[in-house]
């Protein structure tokens, strides 16, 4: 109980200036948003909807999901561009959450020491070279374009806060960069798979 106690009050000083709602809503807005839209695609009828399912399992679940969601789609005879709209929503979701929550892991034993000095450095480092201020936003988008591992939309809204960017413009960022990279992936997915 007291570790209960000592988080909730950490929580409060890191968000000591926004409201119990605006907290709630942070916590919750991008889950509500994908339960509707996922509600939406029940109500599409049962065949769509369990392919989408599917393609979010491959797509968020797997450790190859990037490289993969895109071929499973075509192969369970999904639209293409239904998809990549699909797997954007996700990563848009996914960023939006990260973006309002990130400071929440500040309260992590060892984690939060970790996200604060990362932050801490970010914005010293960007403090010290302001011309890189001007390319963070390309940077972040290239960054999460790029399909390796690692890099997405995760990744990339986690980074996009390590260097103090405006909350907007990382979930901009990520959009873009997610699009890119999907779009570039489902032509290969396409082609490859139309040979």
């Amino acid at each position: 109980m007291k570790i209960y106690e000592h988080v909730k009050r950490e929580i409060r000083l890191i968000r000591a200036k926004e409201s119990k709602k605006e907290i709630l809503l942070k916590l919750t807005l991008p889950f509500i948003i994908s339960a509707l839209v996922v509600f939406g695609l029940w109500l599409s009828g049962t065949d769509i909807y369990l392919k989408f399912i599917y393609i979010a399992g491959v797509y968020l679940f797997t450790p190859i999901g990037m490289l993969a969601g895109l071929p499973f789609a075509i192969g369970i005879k999904t639209s293409i561009w239904k998809a990549i709209l699909f797997m954007v929503f996700s990563d848009a979701m996914a960023s939006l959450w990260i973006v309002w929550n990130l400071d929440l892991l500040k309260v992590v034993p060892f984690l939060g020491n970790l996200v604060e000095k990362s932050q801490a450095q970010g914005k010293r480092y960007l403090e010290r070279n302001p011309k890189l201020r001007n390319f963070a936003f390309i940077g972040l988008i290239t960054f999460v374009l790029i399909p390796l591992y690692g890099s997405g939309s995760i990744l990339g809204s986690i980074i996009g806060k390590m260097i103090s960017m405006k909350e907007y413009k990382i979930v901009i960022a990520v959009v873009i960069g997610s699009i890119i990279r999907l779009t570039i992936m489902g032509l290969i997915a396409q082609g490859l798979l139309l040979l």
